[in-house]
């Protein structure tokens, strides 16, 4: 079971990282084809691993947002992702009854008071997990300072990673207890 864990895990990750950079090459070509292609790598990383989503969504929105036709390009994007969702899992076509069965219980189930941790402790507690055992303290001290680079610059592209990331934090808040593996997706966004 572990091993599937990290074979979705990488898998996600590699789509995560597609979708930052099709959506990089997206806002600076605008072609209908990339952002269809974007759509089809978000909706795939979703599939890959749900919480993907909350890194995806942001990621489409900043390339939208900076489309000179955003009615244009958020149908492309829509359509891929859609596209993307549907190859990932296509029994959400033949058998979605079974699949919201399947996730329902993740959806609703709840954290015993005594194991919940405040927002605030919680992302302390991953911020020092990074350090400690996802990418050490050394690079993590330069993730920090790229990303304050990257707030600085002002660009669009910036944006788009920087709003990956922080989709990527917020998909940590909802389990309220810090486990290592959900820490992995963070490792594109911190390398970049």
């Amino acid at each position: 079971p572990s091993r599937s864990l990290s074979y979705f895990g990488i898998g996600m990750m590699a789509l995560l990282l597609l979708t930052a950079w099709l959506g990089v090459m997206s806002q600076k070509q605008r072609r209908p084809w990339l952002q269809i292609a974007l759509g089809l790598a978000g909706g795939l990383a979703i599939t890959a691993k749900y919480p993907a989503v909350f890194a995806v969504l942001p990621m489409l929105a900043a390339v939208v947002a900076t489309s000179r036709i955003p009615l244009r390009a958020s149908t492309f994007i829509g359509l891929g992702t859609i596209a993307g969702c549907l190859l990932g899992q296509p029994y959400l076509l033949t058998k979605f009854s079974a699949m919201l069965r399947q996730i329902q219980p993740y959806i609703v189930a709840q954290t015993a008071v005594q194991f919940k941790l405040s927002v605030v402790e919680l992302l302390r507690l991953a911020f020092l997990n990074v350090a400690r055992f996802l990418i050490g303290p050394v690079a993590l001290g330069a993730a920090v300072a790229g990303i304050w680079k990257l707030a600085r610059r002002h660009s669009s592209s910036d944006w788009l990673v920087l709003l990956g990331l922080a989709g990527t934090i917020v998909s940590l808040i909802p389990l309220r207890w810090p486990l290592l593996r959900y820490l992995i997706p963070l490792l594109p966004f911190l390398a970049i």
